[in-house]
């Protein structure tokens, strides 16, 4: 039963870093459709750091709490505008309103919570210790 729950973690880290990873691409992708190529670039260079270090540990580790830590600050700081938008002035483009309104917030928790999941120690080292 112990293994089955290990594995389970093990699996949802794997599924919550690879999923802010592609989240991340298509959102990018989203916009160099737009004009903006440089988050495009951003996740192509994050994409492949990850590949590259994905057999040296340590560097790895430090990669995903960077990549944890980033997400977070990410997630606190679209939350923080979509509540400062929110009461200060009601929200009328659609960009902003997609970004920034309920949908926005709920991905942004979303986002936090698995910032902090990718964050933690244990949950870290346990993936890594299969994974390498």
């Amino acid at each position: 039963m112990i293994w089955a729950k290990q594995n389970s973690k093990i699996l949802i880290y794997q599924i919550i870093l690879f999923g802010s990873l592609l989240l991340f691409l298509l959102k990018a992708i989203q916009y160099a459709f737009l004009g903006s190529y440089s988050t495009l670039l951003t996740s192509i260079i994050i994409i492949a750091i990850f590949y590259l270090i994905r057999k040296k540990k340590n560097r790895l580790n430090s990669s995903i709490k960077i990549w944890a830590i980033l997400i977070i600050a990410w997630s606190l700081i679209r939350i923080f505008f979509g509540i400062l938008i929110h009461f200060v002035e009601p929200l009328t483009e659609n960009h902003l309103q997609e970004n920034l309104g309920f949908l926005g917030m709920c991905i942004s928790i979303f986002f936090l919570f698995g910032g902090f999941f990718l964050l933690n120690k244990k949950n870290r080292n346990n993936w890594l210790r299969q994974r390498v």
